[in-house]
């Protein structure tokens, strides 16, 4: 089995091991842009529902990998995030 180590996959907030720049918000923002992705998870599975955990980060130049509801509304003409219940 082949594993990512943490020089690679960067957790911010409670549950990673990185601390998350002062507010404000666009600091996050400037970090968060410079990774090729984001996880984007949601706390609570509905259908339908989508907070800003993934509007959010569609702003910025990344690719999220978003765990949220499968029924998320068609926001742009072409594909903008990884939708993480496609796959096992």
């Amino acid at each position: 089995v082949h594993t990512i180590g943490k020089h690679r996959v960067h957790r911010y907030g409670r549950c990673g091991d990185r601390q998350m720049p002062p507010k404000p918000i666009n600091n996050a923002a400037k970090l968060i842009a410079t990774y090729k992705f984001f996880f984007s998870f949601e706390n609570t599975f509905q259908t339908g529902y989508v907070t800003e955990k993934l509007f959010w980060v569609l702003s910025l130049p990344v690719l999220p990998v978003y765990y949220g509801t499968t029924a998320a509304p068609n926001i742009t003409t072409t594909p903008s995030y990884i939708r993480a219940t496609d796959f096992h």
